[in-house]
């Protein structure tokens, strides 16, 4: 209690030590508590099943990736009893609308689920039972569970729910069960409101491996089985296949079964996450060197102090504990006030995650991330602590008593000692500096990528009408083939026309246009045949994206016209003469240099080129440039479309014109929410950003820490050497020549700090090369800016203590004594 009275005084004494020490301390451990909060929610808990360690993730692979699997896949799998409890089968989650008055109603999450999902995942519902293999059959699949939110919110709780109805935009549903609270599957999108069974019907029984990697398939081994005998037998099922059906393997992997954890978060995610952990990390460790080198240089000038202490009769085993309680007092209040920071910076950083992590939801500061805190404060108050203790209580007391405390020049082992730590501490600060660039160069390169249409102030709504039919039910067998348009096809496609010329009479808006399917950054397309008469080719089968658009889609999304024209209203109508759109891409990989204008092609029919526009990206701007074609709406009929509108004016002015337009044209049609193709860029890229963002400020903390510690260091030293100063200069030293070596003895450390540093993040770079964009992690030239950037900051903090120095009074220098 005495040493801690002691130090609160000591701290009151030196109030400006005390605020920078606390502010260098707290955003180090600030931001250390919040990526730990990330990454625990991630990476370090586990998942809330029972025996968790034995539920699997089987994945396909295809260009270096975990992908999914095709339905055949799952099936046989289940098939086989030799290695697996259950196996099931999820497809991707979509939104359905609750029929109400209200056009408007609320989007429900669901997602199609096998029968055997829950067995696996060994969940019971609270309420009722889970779903059956019956119910995977056409005639037995209107059933649906719920989530404990939805039934609380649409049945207020009632355990009589069982057996009654749900009005879903395509008919009733009968409830079959409610799940348990928490409950949420798949676990890396936000919770669903609704699970309902899949239906595997012939088409999707039969489905080429090759073209269709939709269903994501978990398992539970058996009690006696390990993961690499469950790997085996999966490989020898698809080894099978590969026998039997050789092209739909033709560009796939191999199979592999993981944890189901780590199916789920990926390796890339686990190593982005751990890497981020690591930087923090390292800027708290430059934080302790930096505060270490503090309190020693503050301990040098209380060296007379402590010499009359140990006077007095106190063991250096005191004058460490003072010492050391000193340094835990404040790595104790600086770990508080960093979680505060935490909590403040936690909501930040979730809103700037990428969307679809793993358990983003549950990213909090808890028990958990405070404990991992507290200990990171006993444990930065013991690194801070240990180098001024041990150097301090070295000294001997008449060398103490000699030195007069200020006015002594410093040993040659103390003066090692503290320029050691500012060697570390830039050591350590390089390789983040150089981190930040390589992130910064790397976002920037992304966001200089050409889209190849503007998505800037476009909206997008969805438009489903009531009755659709199956795409299979229109193409023809033969892509050069006359086309055939169903009512039901050419009439949707006639009512997304009508909308997109009605919403381009709404004030402030610019262009509007229709399309099936493949909006700009969705990531949605469609591959369909296409035959070029006199092409010879080695595939079997050549596809190309189709795009179904209306004659404006080329001016609303300003994709530039290379050659030839865009549709016509007059010529490009149903019945006319069948017509498309090549993009750059296509013209290369199917003409071979022979001019495309005029040329006929099998695309869903046979259709004469009429012109040539720019590439796009429909994956965003990491995405492959692809052999692209579009076809006139008016001629290909539609299952379902989006409404595309350039405007100025914010998505809520539009929401109301919009729905009026939709009830207008097609009363029995449902749209979707507004979608802005900004916000949907920003979610692409948003990954990318948060580590630009993320390593910037730890860059700019870790350059900022090593910056104060060392004008820290050379203003100690430059306070202590003041008698040594003044005598140099009583002998006839020169100001210039004072300034000379003060700089000269700082530049040689910077010199050595920046080095090794440099040589830290040349070997480190390896860790981040998977997470940056066309950027190489050895660029020299990028570390030799750092590099100066860090010098030139370093000295420019030497410079005003070294000013200092030459500006020494020789007589007050030795009045001092």
């Amino acid at each position: 209690m005495r040493d801690l009275r002691d130090a609160t005084r000591a701290f009151r004494a030196s109030p400006s030590f005390t605020l920078v020490a606390l502010v260098i301390l707290a955003l180090a451990t600030g931001a250390g508590t919040a990526i730990y909060s990330v990454v625990d929610a991630v990476v370090f808990r586990g998942l809330p099943f029972d025996h968790a360690d034995r539920l699997v993730g089987i994945n396909g692979t295809g260009r270096g990736q975990l992908i999914g699997n095709a339905p055949l896949d799952f099936l046989i799998w289940r098939a086989d009893p030799s290695v697996f409890e259950a196996v099931a089968a999820s497809y991707r989650p979509t939104s359905v609308a609750l029929e109400s008055p209200n056009r408007q109603a609320r989007r429900l999450r669901v997602t199609h689920v096998s029968a055997d999902l829950f067995r696996v995942l060994g969940v019971q519902p609270q309420v009722g039972q889970t779903f059956s293999r019956d119910n995977e059959t056409e005639a037995n699949h209107h059933v649906v569970l719920l989530s404990d939110a939805m039934w609380r919110e649409q049945f207020a709780g009632d355990p009589a729910v069982i057996g009654r109805e749900l009005h879903l935009e395509d008919g009733a549903w009968q409830v079959l069960g409610v799940m348990p609270p928490g409950f949420t599957y798949p676990l890396d999108v936000a919770p669903m409101d609704l699970w309902v069974p899949v239906v595997m019907g012939e088409r999707e029984r039969l489905s080429n491996r090759l073209q269709n990697s939709s269903v994501r398939v978990i398992g539970r081994l058996k009690a006696t089985v390990s993961l690499a005998q469950a790997q085996s037998r999966v490989a020898q099922l698809s080894g099978v296949e590969a026998r039997e059906h050789p092209n739909w393997f033709r560009n796939r992997g191999n199979d592999v079964v993981l944890p189901l954890k780590d199916a789920i978060v990926g390796p890339p995610v686990r190593r982005w996450m751990l890497v981020f952990l690591g930087a923090v990390g390292c800027v708290l460790l430059i934080a302790c060197v930096n505060l270490a080198n503090l309190f020693l240089a503050r301990a040098m000038v209380r060296v007379r102090d402590l010499g009359i202490r140990t006077a007095l009769g106190a063991t250096r085993w005191q004058l460490a504990r003072s010492l050391l309680v000193e340094s835990l007092l404040l790595a104790t209040l600086g770990t508080g006030f960093g979680v505060l920071i935490a909590y403040l910076g936690v909501d930040a950083l979730k809103a700037a995650l990428p969307p679809g992590l793993f358990r983003a939801d549950l990213i909090a500061v808890n028990l958990r991330v405070l404990g991992a805190s507290a200990c990171a404060a006993i444990a930065t108050g013991v690194a801070i602590g240990v180098a001024p203790a041990v150097a301090s209580t070295r000294t001997q007391v008449t060398d103490a008593l000699r030195e007069g405390g200020r006015g002594g020049t410093t040993s040659v082992v103390r003066q090692r000692l503290r320029t050691g730590l500012v060697v570390a501490e830039l050591t350590l600060a390089v390789p983040l500096v150089v981190g930040a660039g390589l992130f910064i160069v790397s976002f920037a390169r992304l966001m200089a990528i050409d889209i190849g249409v503007d998505y800037h102030h476009v909206l997008t709504v969805e438009v489903t009408p009531k009755v659709t039919l199956d795409r299979s039910h229109h193409a023809p067998e033969d892509a050069l083939s006359a086309l055939t348009i169903p009512d039901d096809r050419a009439r949707a496609a006639e009512d997304l026309t009508e909308m997109a010329a009605r919403v381009r009479a709404i004030p402030g808006v610019l262009g509007a246009a229709a399309i099936e399917n493949g909006v700009p950054l969705s990531g949605e397309e469609f591959r369909d045949a296409i035959i070029v008469p006199g092409r010879v080719s080695d595939e079997p089968f050549e596809a190309i994206t189709v795009y179904h658009v209306t004659r404006d889609y080329p001016s609303t999304m300003r994709l530039p016209l290379l050659r030839g024209r865009t549709f016509d209203t007059a010529e490009d109508r149903r019945g006319g003469a069948p017509v498309v759109l090549l993009n750059a891409v296509a013209v290369t990989q199917f003409f071979s240099g022979r001019d495309p204008l005029g040329a006929t092609v099998g695309i869903q029919g046979s259709r004469t080129v009429v012109g040539i526009v720019g590439n796009t990206r429909i994956d965003g701007p990491e995405g492959d440039l692809k052999a692209e074609a579009y076809l006139p709406m008016a001629q290909t009929g539609i299952q379902s479309g989006y409404v595309l509108v350039r405007t100025d004016e914010p998505p809520a002015a539009l929401s109301a014109p919009l729905a009026a337009i939709v009830s207008a044209v097609a009363p029995d049609a449902k749209e979707g929410a507004l979608q802005s193709l900004d916000e949907t860029f920003s979610r692409l890229v948003a990954e990318r950003r948060l580590s630009m963002l993320l390593f910037g400020m730890f860059g700019v903390l870790a350059l900022a820490i090593a910056i104060v510690g060392i004008y820290g260091v050379v203003s100690y030293l430059v306070e202590q050497r003041t008698k040594e100063i003044g005598v140099r200069m009583a002998l006839g030293a020169t100001p210039r020549r004072i300034l000379q070596q003060v700089l000269g003895h700082s530049a040689w450390v910077i010199g050595v700090g920046v080095s090794l540093g440099t040589g830290v993040a040349w070997v480190l770079a390896r860790f981040v090369t998977a997470f940056l964009f066309r950027v190489p992690a050895h660029a020299v030239v990028l570390y030799i800016a750092v590099s100066s950037v860090i010098v030139l900051s370093g000295l420019l903090a030497t410079w005003l203590p070294a000013q200092r120095a030459a500006k020494v009074d020789p007589l007050v220098a030795l009045r001092v004594e």
